[in-house]
């Protein structure tokens, strides 16, 4: 029979029965964080704050999907960044890799701050969060209706870029997102608002897809522009779902569409897809990507950690790393693990600056689905399990070491999506025991 303490009344069951206070950590952890139930354990500490286990640096403020459907913001560096998607679920604490949210404050804001051609933008009503307005986008006359974004960073031709907006038909039921590049008319697609769905694309679009939500739906593509610019990536309302490159349609054919809260991505690496991680080039035009790391009295030389997180509903588009072994924020030796150039997992080494693929897993990370896996370091040797694949091997460039959960000091390295459940021990494990906590869940 369960016991109920009210107010301060003597416990009268045996103290024996009562759990410990580290449960559900496992005896012999050293810690545990679970963000779904915001709970954190380690051996002096039980409570709700996440800061007494992890360090978060490297971060700007992010704006975060809250449990009404609406946003929240996080300041940088805020450990308490847990989100929720269109249906209410919890899902964890939101993690970004580096160059999200280059469109300037101001117009992630304030949709009236972009430039508007053809277009007229109103802001709706002040909610209690200024970031939860809508603004709407109402055209006029026969010219192209859209609204531009100026961005922060200046991209080389043929390289990676994407963009996102969350919108939601107000009278008209079809948008396009564009780089707004001049002279390139490949670079878009075209999003259906009703439907939910992308109803037709540029052959410059590498990834076009829609994440609906309560009131609408985010609508993004990722693409590949042959134009040198500082781009202004780009919403537009169009005519019909076939509509080229921010084509020309008369008033009367469309109507208003409501817009809030853009992002933009960029990779200016001279990669034209999908980015390997055999390039540890930094990019000075980028904002730092989220670091994830243990304080100092959480860190020792040899650990195991287990770990739940749930990948991005566009992991496919961008390139998550699952863990990274580096000396502080040192980018120049150490080992990761992360996804290749094909979308599978390959574990990496720095040496000095030099990238060397050690081995290329099978594995790939569902869109939007959860992935569990288990490492350890004892040593200079590394062990990890994920799915019913298994690596383990002496690596001299992760001597002194510490771990990034779901991070990495590579600025363009990063998981973009959610931890859940993280178990940490200050020893290594075996391999066998790694496959048993991956059977044993988390």
């Amino acid at each position: 029979m369960a016991v109920i303490l009210r107010s301060n009344m003597p416990y009268r069951g045996a103290i024996a029965d009562l759990p410990p206070i580290n449960a559900p950590m496992p005896a012999d952890a050293a810690l545990y964080a679970d963000f779904l139930n915001d709970l954190h354990i380690t051996a002096a500490y039980r409570g709700t704050e996440p800061a007494q286990i992890f360090d978060f640096s490297g971060m700007r403020e992010r704006f975060l999907r809250n449990v009404d459907g609406g946003y929240a913001q996080a300041a940088a560096g805020a450990a308490g960044r847990v989100e929720y998607n269109a249906a209410g679920q919890r899902l964890g604490m939101l993690l970004e890799g580096s160059q999200s949210q280059l469109i300037t404050a101001a117009q992630r804001l304030d949709l009236t701050q972009a430039a508007a051609s053809g277009v007229a933008v109103a802001a709706g009503a002040l909610p209690t969060n200024l970031w939860d307005r809508w603004y709407t986008l109402t055209p006029s006359g026969d010219a192209a209706h859209d609204l531009a974004f100026a961005s922060t960073a200046s991209l080389a031709a043929n390289t990676r870029r994407g963009f996102a907006i969350e919108l939601k038909t107000a009278g008209h039921r079809y948008v396009q997102l564009s780089s707004g590049a001049a002279g390139d008319a490949d670079d878009y697609a075209n999003f259906d608002l009703q439907t939910k769905a992308v109803v037709s694309q540029g052959p410059g679009i590498v990834f076009a897809a829609v994440l609906p939500t309560v009131d609408g739906a985010i609508c993004y593509i990722q693409y590949q522009s042959a134009t040198a610019a500082v781009e202004t990536p780009t919403v537009s309302i169009i005519a019909t779902p076939t509509s080229g490159k921010q084509a020309a349609a008369t008033a009367v054919s469309v109507g208003a569409v409501a817009a809030r809260l853009p992002k933009l991505k960029t990779r200016n690496s001279g990669e034209t897809a999908r980015v390997p991680p055999l390039s540890p080039l930094f990019n000075a035009d980028s904002v730092l990507g989220d670091r994830f790391n243990l304080n100092g009295g959480m860190q020792s030389s040899d650990f195991t950690f287990l770990v739940r997180a749930r990948n991005s509903p566009w992991v496919n588009s961008f390139t998550p790393t699952l863990f990274g072994l580096f000396v502080g924020q040192a980018i120049g030796t150490g080992a990761a693990l992360r996804v290749g150039s094909s979308g599978a997992l390959v574990l990496v080494t720095r040496t000095s600056g030099t990238v060397a693929a050690v081995q290329t897993l099978a594995a790939t990370l569902p869109a939007d689905g959860i992935t569990t896996f288990a490492f350890s370091k004892t040593g200079n040797v590394l062990r990890f399990a994920i799915g019913s694949e298994t690596y383990e091997g002496e690596l001299p460039q992760i001597a002194g070491t510490q771990p990034f959960i779901l991070s990495s000091p590579v600025d363009l390295e990063g998981f973009d999506g959610h931890l859940q459940r993280i178990i940490g021990w200050s020893h290594g494990k075996t391999l066998a025991q790694l496959q048993t906590l991956l059977a044993e869940g988390i």
